[in-house]
């Protein structure tokens, strides 16, 4: 697993080589599980890895 990526769907197909199956996203409610229709409450998940994508710049 590489530690930087150039964009999403790059880190996206990356993990789901690994065999990560289950998409989140941050949402008013809570965390959403996209697929299975499900929110969550943060303290309810262990995350494992996080990635941190910037707009077009650069801030380096």
């Amino acid at each position: 697993m590489k530690t930087s990526y150039i964009s999403l769907s790059e880190a996206i197909n990356d993990l789901k080589k690994e065999g990560f199956t289950e998409d989140f996203n941050l949402c008013d409610a809570g965390i959403e599980n996209k697929a299975k229709k499900n929110i969550h409450k943060a303290v309810d998940l262990n995350v494992i890895k996080y990635y941190r994508f910037e707009g077009q710049t650069n801030p380096r």
